[in-house]
């Protein structure tokens, strides 16, 4: 996986995404932090789609 994420992504935010994976697969999981993380996920995902969608429209495609 680290090597697909190589492409978009430089080493040390690879780093982090790894960290932040080994950290949460040894911890307990509880239900708001899962709320918390999916609410997170699609305000980003939102985010970069209206990016998208705003680029796309600029550049006449």
């Amino acid at each position: 996986m680290t090597t697909q994420l190589s492409f978009f992504l430089d080493r040390s935010a690879i780093d982090v995404i790894q960290s932040i994976a080994q950290k949460a697969s040894s911890q307990d999981k509880s239900i708001w932090a899962t709320i918390i993380g999916v609410a997170l996920a699609l305000f980003g995902a939102s985010g970069v789609f209206g990016q998208l969608q705003d680029a796309l429209n600029t550049s006449g495609v």
